[in-house]
């Protein structure tokens, strides 16, 4: 998974998280619901979590939303670019994408922990097994790529195996519920929850110390930090009881914050 340096887009350009196509949590059930969002745009990037790549019971319906996707995109003359996440690492061998010399960084933003997700019940299903593979592979000297191919390893650990009750899909209200139990993932969910910004802060001046602007996902929360010269920015989710968000970029400037209202 190649850390591709600078990129060319046609702008304006408008930025996308989490859409998780395919859950049954997700609020786009179809994507007319995103003509609105994509009208106007030149290019649009889908930063990670676009479909439930990984999970057998919501992969038909992720896919064909997905292929919706892609036609609707092209009816309107959208170009689309998609980064990997963590529930669809295979959707481009991109990891992130740079823009205005480096200026303007964007990527999902599950690399940022080592085990990806920790508050998650795919890794609490298989911490054992992360946390040994951790302990032979995590480095403080690790490149952004290194850190790269680490989360891609750490989310194929995670993912469910056939016979899992993992693989069991969940209806939405379990999808609540089971961010309740157990009690320690509630706990780790509010912990992350409440160091987000330090840590995204943190992790793009190990890694960025020149960007500007650092765009992210997986946080499943709106974010908006300025800390000296730096903004960092996370759009959402598409997922119920979840704020989003899209970005515009145009001239290498930020210029635009759409809030798309949470459902109930």
């Amino acid at each position: 998974m190649p850390h591709n340096k600078h990129c060319t887009m046609k702008e304006p350009i408008r930025v996308f998280s989490d859409l998780h196509l395919g859950h049954p949590a997700s609020r786009i059930t179809d994507v007319e619901q995103l003509r609105p969002l994509l009208q106007g745009a030149a290019t649009a990037i889908f930063n990670g979590d676009t479909w439930q790549e990984l999970a057998p019971t919501m992969r038909v319906r992720g896919a064909q939303l997905l292929a919706d996707l892609h036609a609707l995109c092209a009816e309107l003359g959208v170009e689309p670019y998609f980064l990997p996440g963590n529930h669809d690492p295979s959707i481009s061998e991109q990891s992130m994408i740079s823009l205005d010399e480096g200026r303007i960084i964007i990527f999902h933003g599950h690399i940022i922990y080592p085990e990806v997700s920790p508050w998650s019940r795919y890794y609490l299903a298989h911490e054992n097994e992360v946390q040994a593979y951790l302990a032979a592979h995590l480095r403080p000297d690790l490149t952004i790529d290194e850190r790269t191919v680490l989360a891609h390893e750490v989310v194929a650990l995670m993912t469910p195996r056939p016979g899992s009750h993992l693989l069991r899909r969940p209806k939405r209200l379990t999808y609540f519920l089971n961010t309740l139990w157990p009690p320690r993932r509630l706990a780790t969910l509010i912990r992350t929850h409440l160091r987000a910004k330090h840590d995204t802060y943190a992790f793009c001046q190990a890694h960025f110390p020149t960007a500007r602007h650092i765009i992210t996902g997986h946080f499943h929360r709106c974010l908006h930090l300025q800390r000296q010269e730096v903004t960092i920015h996370n759009t959402g989710a598409f997922m119920a009881g979840c704020q989003s968000c899209y970005l515009e970029i145009n001239k290498g400037n930020i210029i635009n914050e759409k809030t798309i209202k949470k459902s109930k």
